[in-house]
């Protein structure tokens, strides 16, 4: 009776695994991601991506998280560890951001930025350091920031919010004591950039916490567009096979 039990409990799983889907995408002629979804009826879905790079000719698999799509001859890969510029023709990523740091694409060619905590950074975030690479690893600005005015801090991670035309990244300051509490209240916002002069601060209207980190609420005061930091960036849509 066991036995027969045992022979049961495959043929049961089986008749809950009711299919498996395979989609593909070729995110560049030389990179391919391939999302496997299996349906297992009342339990949903369990899907998976893979990423492979061509490689003299072969199919390569690589270790990655996931991949998105700088220009047609390179790719950001994310993987343990961290964020990696991968060149059409290698095989492993130069990696720029580590794994708790930001990455973000600026408006200009051949450009990534990473933020993280400044080094010498203790408590509550108030300073935060932000590089800039070429799309060979190689540094091109580097910066550190400290939030201005009593209290401040940056919120909720040291990540670049914005950037105008010109690729200088802003950041979100704001009063350290409400910064947790103000979603719906005045934060004490402000704008922090880069300067050749030092630290530029621009200081914002009352603006709630869901206002602060919005472009519209500072383009106005700016005085120029602004455009979310990584956008642009393009991940693909994959087509079912």
């Amino acid at each position: 009776m066991m036995r027969f039990g045992a022979r049961l409990l495959p043929l049961a799983v089986a008749a809950l695994a009711l299919g498996c889907t395979t989609e593909r995408d070729t995110l560049l002629p030389w990179l391919l991601m391939k999302k496997v979804t299996i349906s297992m009826g009342g339990f949903g879905d369990s899907s998976h991506q893979s990423y492979f790079v061509k490689h003299y000719g072969f199919w390569r698999k690589l270790d990655a998280w996931a991949a998105w799509v700088i220009d047609d001859g390179h790719a950001l890969l994310n993987d343990e560890e961290g964020w990696g510029i991968l060149r059409q023709g290698t095989l492993r990523p130069i990696h720029v951001c580590r794994p708790y740091e930001s990455l973000t694409i600026p408006p200009l060619p051949d450009r990534v930025d990473c933020s993280e905590r400044a080094p010498d950074a203790n408590g509550p975030l108030t300073r935060v350091r932000a590089i800039r690479f070429d799309l060979s690893g190689q540094i091109v600005k580097d910066w550190t920031l400290t939030a201005v005015g009593e209290g401040r801090i940056f919120h909720a991670t040291p990540r670049i919010v914005f950037y105008d035309a010109e690729g200088t990244p802003y950041f979100v300051i704001m009063d350290g004591e409400a910064a947790l509490t103000c979603w719906d209240r005045p934060c004490g916002c402000a704008l922090l950039s880069p300067g050749n002069d030092g630290a530029r601060v621009v200081e914002g209207p009352t603006l709630k916490g869901g206002e602060c980190h919005r472009r519209e609420s500072w383009e106005p005061i700016v005085g120029r567009p602004l455009r979310d930091a990584l956008v642009g960036l393009r991940q693909g849509t994959p087509s079912a096979s």
